[in-house]
Formats: structure tokens, C-alpha cells, sequence
């Protein structure tokens, strides 16, 4: 598909442009990031106030899981999309 990181650029941009060739999924990052730290925070507190600082790690990528899920599928490419 690329023959270097070179040739990757050229493409990626002479098919997508800038915005949606390099940029693909940033906000949809950024979304996911303010969502995940913000529950992060709150979560890993509190569970480190209750149980010790191991388990609140734990359940913070247990609740973010989804939303990673999701970011994923908008930042990959349509020809790589499985068909089901």
C-alpha cells in the first residue's frame, strides 16, 4: 500500500487533503480524552480513598472502553472497514 512514510504523505494527502487525510479522528480523540479524564479522575479518586490507588485504573478503562471503540472506527479508513 506504502512503500515509506514518504510516499504514505503524498497519498494520504492527494486523496484526503490536510483536514481529513492528517486529522482524520481528532476530535473524536479529543471527545474521548475530556470524557476519560474527567471520569478518570473521579473514579480513581474516589476508589483510592475506598480501596487503594490499584483499582481505580481498572475501572476507569472499563467505563472508556466503548468510546475507544468508537474512535477507533471514525479515524479508520473506509477501504479498511470490514464488510459483514
Amino acid at each position: 500500500m506504502y512503500s515509506g512514510p514518504i510516499d504514505c504523505t503524498v497519498k494520504l494527502y492527494k486523496r484526503y487533503g490536510i483536514a481529513h487525510g492528517y486529522f482524520r479522528g481528532t476530535w473524536s480523540t479529543i471527545y474521548r480524552d475530556i470524557y476519560a479524564w474527567g471520569i478518570y479522575l473521579l473514579v480513581f479518586e474516589a476508589v483510592r480513598v475506598s480501596y487503594g490507588s490499584g483499582s481505580g485504573y481498572l475501572q476507569v478503562w472499563t467505563s472508556i472502553y466503548a468510546l475507544i471503540l468508537v474512535e477507533n472506527l471514525v479515524i479508520m479508513p473506509e477501504h479498511v472497514m470490514i464488510d459483514s
